[in-house]
C-alpha cells in the first residue's frame, strides 16, 4: 500500500528520507558527476539519484515559491523545446521569473547538484542576544574502521572544515511565532553564520528547516532538543505532522552517527503514544523495523519489543480492526500500518485476531481470498509465524494456484515469516530452481527470508553458494541485483557475517554494540523511558 496524503508527504516518505539515508554513506556520488567513460552512466543513475533529485526539485520550489517555480519551468520548456540544453538554461529561466532573486542567487543552488552528500546544520541559540549560530558540515555515517582511527569520531568528524560549503536556504520558526507557512528565511552560504530573530526567547524552542523543505539534517543544542521533547509530550498537535516526522528522522539518524545520544532519540519517540497522523508513523516504524532486525540477537531485543508494543497500543486499540462507513483512505492506510507493526512486534491482541482470521480463511470452503486487502499481508504473515506446517502449506498451495501478481507477492513474503529454518531453506531453494517463480519473485523471496531473524543467519551463505544460479535467473537486471544484495546484507549485525560483505556494512556492528548497551542500561536503571 502506498502512503496517502499530500504530494509533499509522499515525497518525504517515499523519496526524501530514503535518499537522506543513502547519501550519508560512503561511497556516494553527486547527481551530476564527472563521467570518465560511457560505461559509468548506468551505475550513476541509481534509485538514490532519482530520489535525491526529486527532493532537490521540491527544495528549489519552496525556495522560489510555487508560482515562480512553475512559471520558470514553463519558460524553460517553451524557450528550449526541441533543442539541446544545459543546466544554466534552467537556472536562467528560473531567475528571470523570480523578481526577488538574482541569477547568481538561483544558480547558487547548483552546488546541490555538483556536490556529493548533504550537510547537517547545527543550530545553537543565544537567546539573550536573540541570535542563532548556524554551522554546516557534511553528514556522514562512518564505518567501524574509520571510527577506530579516533574513538571520539563523532566530535572529530562533525568539526571537519568544508572547502566549498553548500548554499543552504534555511527557514526558522520559534515557539512564540509558530509560523509554519511563512517562516523566517536565512541564506547560509558559508560554514558558519549568525542569524538574528527578535522572537527568540529564553526557555522556548525553535525549529529549523521548517516543514522539512531543505535536503538537510538539523541538529540543535541540548536545551532546544529537551524543549522540543517536552512540547511533543505535552501537546504534539501544536507541531505539524511533517515537522514531527522530521524531528524523529533527524534525531534517530544523528544518534546512529554518534552526534546525539541514543537516550535522547528514545525520549523524543515516547510522544508517539499519542500520535494519530500517518507520516510520523511511517518514518518512525521504518526506523524501528530496522532497529528491530539489527537487535534480534542482542540482550535488548525483548526490551525493545516491549517498548514498541507500549508505543503502538493506544493507537492500535483506538483504530481497531473494524472499518466504519466514515473511514477515509488516510485512516485506512494508518490502520493497516499500525496493525501490521503491532502484529510484527508481538502485541498479543493483534496476534490473536490475526491467527483467528487466518484460521477462518483456511477452513473456508471458498477458494478466493476473504481477508480485506488492507490486512492480507499481516494476517498471512502472523498466521504462518505463529502456526506450523499446516498454515505454511495452505499459503503455499494458494500461492501456486494464484495468477494475480499482487496476491502472489503477498503470499510469497508471508511464506518467509515462518520460524522453521528448514522450511525457509526450502523456500530459498524453490525460489531459485522453480521455473514458475519469476526473477522478481525470487528476489522478493530471498529478501523476505533475509529480513526474518531466523533466516538472516543463512540467507547470505545461500546466495553466495548459489550465486551462479541466482545471477542466471536475474538475467543481468542491475536493479533487481542491487535490491537483492542490499536486502540480504542490510540486517547483518555480527562481525563474522559482516566480513563477508562490503565494508560499509560494519556500521551495523557499531549500532549493535552501542545501542544494545544503551537500551539495556536504560531498562536496568529504570530511567522511565520505557515506562
Amino acid at each position: 500500500m502506498e502512503p496517502v496524503g499530500s504530494v509533499d508527504d509522499a515525497i518525504i516518505a517515499r523519496q526524501m528520507t530514503p535518499a537522506l539515508v543513502e547519501d550519508s554513506l560512503q561511497p556516494s556520488h553527486p547527481i551530476r558527476p564527472r563521467i570518465g567513460n560511457p560505461d559509468e552512466l548506468q551505475e550513476l543513475f541509481d534509485e538514490k539519484c532519482y530520489s535525491k533529485a526529486s527532493s532537490l526539485v521540491r527544495m528549489i520550489q519552496h525556495f522560489l515559491g510555487n508560482t515562480v517555480f512553475l512559471n520558470g519551468v514553463k519558460t524553460f520548456l517553451q524557450r528550449h523545446s526541441y533543442s539541446n540544453v544545459n543546466d544554466n538554461d534552467l537556472w536562467r529561466a528560473l531567475a528571470e521569473t523570480a523578481t526577488s532573486k538574482t541569477f547568481r542567487e538561483v544558480k547558487a543552488l547548483e552546488t546541490w547538484i555538483s556536490k556529493t552528500g548533504y550537510p547537517v546544520i547545527d543550530l545553537i541559540q543565544n537567546s539573550s542576544r536573540k541570535i542563532v549560530k548556524a554551522t554546516q558540515k557534511r553528514f556522514l555515517i562512518f564505518t567501524q574502521e574509520e571510527q577506530n582511527k579516533d574513538r571520539k569520531y563523532h566530535e572529530k568528524h562533525t568539526s571537519t572544515k568544508l572547502s566549498h560549503p553548500w548554499k543552504v536556504p534555511i527557514t526558522l520558526t520559534t515557539q512564540k511565532e509558530k509560523n509554519w507557512q511563512t517562516s523566517y528565511f536565512y541564506w547560509l552560504d558559508k560554514e558558519t553564520d549568525y542569524f538574528h530573530n527578535e522572537t527568540f526567547a529564553c526557555n522556548s524552542w525553535f525549529v529549523g528547516n521548517v516543514l522539512m523543505q531543505g535536503f538537510v539534517r538539523v541538529n540543535y543544542d541540548q536545551a532546544n532538543w529537551n524543549r522540543l521533547i517536552v512540547q511533543l509530550a505535552a501537546r504534539a498537535d501544536i507541531v505539524p505532522p511533517r515537522v514531527r516526522a522530521q524531528l524523529i528522522h533527524d534525531a534517530f539518524w544523528l544518534s546512529r552517527a554518534g552526534v546525539l545520544t541514543q537516550t535522547l532519540s528514545l525520549q523524543l519517540s515516547r510522544y508517539l503514544v499519542n500520535e494519530t497522523h500517518h507520516l510520523p508513523w511511517i518514518i518512525a516504524l521504518r526506523l524501528f523495523e530496522d532497529m528491530y532486525a539489527l537487535l534480534a540477537e542482542s540482550t535488548s531485543y525483548e526490551h525493545f519489543k516491549e517498548y514498541l508494543v507500549q508505543l503502538l497500543s493506544p493507537v492500535y486499540y483506538n483504530l481497531g480492526w473494524l472499518e466504519s462507513s466514515a473511514t477515509n483512505a488516510t485512516q485506512r492506510f494508518l490502520r493497516a500500518l499500525i496493525m501490521g507493526a503491532a502484529c510484527k512486534f508481538g502485541l498479543p491482541d493483534c496476534v490473536l485476531k490475526a491467527q483467528q482470521l487466518y484460521l477462518v480463511e483456511m477452513t473456508s470452503l471458498k477458494t478466493h481470498n476473504q481477508i480485506a486487502d488492507d490486512f492480507q499481508q499481516l494476517v498471512y504473515c502472523t498466521g504462518i509465524e505463529a502456526g506450523g506446517d499446516a498454515e505454511w502449506g495452505f499459503a503455499l498451495r494458494r500461492f501456486n494456484g494464484s495468477t494475480k501478481a499482487m496476491e502472489r507477492h503477498r503470499l510469497l513474503a508471508a511464506l518467509a515469516c515462518t520460524k522453521n529454518a528448514s522450511i525457509l531453506l526450502k523456500l530459498l531453494e524453490e525460489s531459485v530452481s522453480s521455473p514458475t517463480i519469476s526473477a522478481v519473485e525470487m528476489q522478493l523471496a530471498i529478501s523476505s527470508v533475509a529480513k526474518n531473524p531466523v533466516g538472516k543467519t543463512f540467507t547470505l551463505s545461500f546466495v553466495t553458494n548459489n550465486w551462479k544460479r541466482v545471477n542466471a535467473k536475474l538475467s543481468g537486471s542491475s536493479y533487481i541485483t542491487r535490491r537483492l544484495i542490499t536486502d540480504v546484507t542490510d540486517c547483518l549485525s555480527s562481525e563474522k557475517e559482516l566480513k563477508q560483505v562490503v565494508k560499509r556494512k560494519s556500521l551495523n556492528i557499531i549500532f549493535i554494540e552501542f545501542y544494545s548497551f544503551t537500551v539495556f542500561i536504560t531498562f536496568m536503571n529504570g530511567s522511565g523511558i520505557f515506562k
